[in-house]
């Protein structure tokens, strides 16, 4: 039975949030069907995440989406909800957090963004990432959805008309008193995991956890607050070989690329042709690629497909090849563009595991091979995720990483994970 209803605006973001529960034993499934039946799921399914593809939509469409799940939800009768929000506050947060909380009939939303194991903090009501205002990162410059400011109850007096009050740590004894105020977000301050463990403590005791939001940071304590039977749970190593597709414009991802084709890892690099025009010139380039490809597998090597050179910046590539089009217009088509082309790939060579870096990338891989759920196995670090396509045992391993997560030498991380020598 459903105990647990997640909703996520972005699929990596879906796969980082469902793995906190599946790492400790809990029945997990993520899901691109933004109406899904919940009659129709496993009997043992504890805890669904749903993403609704709403990060780059309009506000008012994007809370439709997350308003039509949660009253669905709520009329099946799942009584705890968890609005998974970018742990760097991109996206409509305000307009999706205010839609859950009106569909659910709860009077108050708890916000903790925090995601201290990835350097995401909230002090005194701002937003850091590593101990910088995450609207002063690159961030502050994502093509889709930069972040403006960094604090928190600005941006969601931007984005909706509910009341928004910062809570502190040292509150926390006194939260009770603001429950006597108008319906609206509790935004709390958040440095550490202990932090986390302590608002989850204030929360149970007040019975504020019917609806709560955040990063996967908060996500990863609800199962020992909400009283889920947990368990460890080992899941298996990713197997060589590995083909790790970077869609991903983020610098950290363009940084991890350049550093693993320093450490030998070959990398090809997909031209804008293939990835937007269907001409038999760019079909034909396609096929050549996946040929190549399937020897390089064969061979047992793993190689990365990167969407774009990683010694251009990414304002300079979108311009370039930008024709009057939009940069949703532009993505979503590199998306699909992905999709097929990785499609195309998996058909010839024998890459036992798939690696994604990008939201984006992400649904257009899994629409091109037609996969509308996924089942997360466990985490290597924080947002680097190991998964299993639902229904599907012939497909390789997947490994999912939202762009701005992990260290300079992620790949060589996930790498040293398939040959056995990862921590």
């Amino acid at each position: 039975m459903i105990k647990l209803l997640v909703i996520a605006d972005d699929l990596t973001g879906a796969l980082d949030t469902g793995v906190q529960f599946a790492r400790q034993g809990i029945s997990t499934r993520v899901t691109m069907d933004q109406n899904p039946d919940f009659n129709d799921q496993p009997a043992n399914l504890e805890v669904l995440v749903v993403d609704t593809q709403s990060r780059h939509l309009p506000p008012r469409e994007a809370a439709s989406r997350v308003e039509k799940v949660v009253a669905s939800a709520n009329k099946f009768g799942i009584e705890a909800f968890y609005k998974k929000t970018d742990s760097t506050l991109r996206g409509n947060i305000g307009a999706e957090m205010e839609a859950a909380l009106e569909a659910s009939g709860f009077n108050h939303l708890c916000f903790i963004p925090a995601f201290p194991k990835a350097g995401r903090l909230t002090r005194e009501g701002i937003h850091y990432l590593e101990n910088k205002p995450v609207h002063l990162t690159h961030f502050g410059l994502d093509p889709l959805n930069p972040v403006k400011t960094s604090s928190i109850v600005e941006i969601l007096s931007f984005q909706s008309e509910l009341a928004a009050a910062q809570v502190r740590i040292a509150e926390l004894d006194t939260l009770g008193s603001l429950l006597r105020g108008a319906a609206g977000f509790l935004v709390f301050d958040c440095s550490s995991d202990s932090d986390l463990e302590k608002i989850g403590m204030a929360l149970k005791n007040l019975g504020l956890l019917g609806m709560t939001a955040g990063s996967a940071g908060f996500a990863g304590v609800l199962p020992k607050m909400l009283g889920l039977p947990r368990s460890e749970t080992p899941f298996p190593l990713p197997e060589q070989p590995l083909l790790i597709l970077n869609g991903s414009l983020n610098k950290t991802s363009l940084e991890q690329v350049r550093h693993a084709e320093k450490e030998g890892i070959r990398t090809y690099t997909l031209s804008p042709e293939m990835l937007l025009d269907s001409t038999p010139e760019a079909v034909g380039k396609i096929q050549e690629l996946a040929a190549e490809l399937a020897r390089e597998a064969a061979l047992g090597r793993n190689v990365i497909l990167g969407s774009f050179p990683v010694e251009k910046e990414p304002e300079a590539l979108s311009a370039e090849h930008r024709h009057n089009r939009d940069a949703n217009d532009i993505c979503e088509r590199i998306s699909e563009g992905l999709g097929k082309i990785i499609s195309a790939i998996l058909r010839e060579a024998g890459f036992r595991t798939l690696a994604v870096f990008g939201g984006d990338t992400l649904i257009g891989v899994l629409q091109a091979l037609r996969v509308n759920g996924i089942v997360p196995l466990g985490e290597m670090s924080p947002g680097i995720v190991v998964s299993r396509f639902n229904g599907k045992n012939q497909e390789p391993t997947l490994i999912s990483k939202a762009g701005g997560f992990g260290e300079k030498d992620a790949i060589m991380e996930i790498i040293n994970h398939a040959k056995g020598k990862g921590q």
